[in-house]
C-alpha cells in the first residue's frame, strides 16, 4: 500500500474509531476480514478476476484497519503507562504474521492442493477475531 493510500485508510478508520467507537469498528474490520476470506474462497471456485479484485480490496482494508485501530485499542484497554511496551507486544504478531503465516499457507495450499483450506482457517480467525472484538466492545460498556 503506497503513502497516500495509507494516509487515507488511517484517516477513515480514525474517523470511523471516532464516531462509532472502538467496539463497533472492531466488530466491523472483523466482519470486513471474514466478508474478503469467503469472497476468495467463491472468487477461486467461480474463477472469477474481478470477484478476487473485490475480496483482495476487502481483506487488504481489513488488515489495514486492523493495524489502525491497534494503538487506540492498546490506549484504552492498558492505559498510557506503558504504552511503548505494550504496542511493542501487541505489534509482534505481523512479524510472526508475515513470515510464518505466508510460508505456512503457502505449504498447506501445496500439500492440500488448493487455497481453500488456507482461506477457510482464514475465515475462522476473522470470525474469533470478531467475537474477540464483541467481548471487549461489551466490556467497554
Amino acid at each position: 500500500m503506497n503513502l497516500r493510500a495509507r494516509r487515507v485508510l488511517t484517516l477513515a478508520v480514525g474517523t470511523l474509531l471516532d464516531r462509532l467507537g472502538r467496539g463497533r469498528t472492531m466488530v466491523g474490520v472483523g466482519l470486513l476480514s471474514m466478508v474478503g476470506t469467503i469472497l476468495l474462497v467463491l472468487s477461486l471456485l467461480g474463477e472469477s478476476t474481478t470477484l478476487m479484485s473485490v475480496a483482495c480490496l476487502a481483506a487488504g482494508l481489513a488488515w489495514g484497519a486492523a493495524v489502525v485501530c491497534m494503538p487506540f485499542v492498546t490506549r484504552t484497554e492498558w492505559g498510557m503507562a506503558n504504552m511503548a511496551s505494550n504496542m511493542a507486544v501487541v505489534n509482534t504478531y505481523s512479524i510472526f504474521g508475515a513470515v510464518l503465516g505466508s510460508w505456512g499457507a503457502g505449504l498447506l495450499a501445496e500439500r492440500l492442493g488448493s487455497f481453500i483450506p488456507v482461506l477457510a482457517i482464514m475465515a475462522f480467525m476473522g470470525a474469533a477475531g470478531t467475537l474477540v472484538a464483541l467481548a471487549l466492545a461489551k466490556s467497554s460498556r
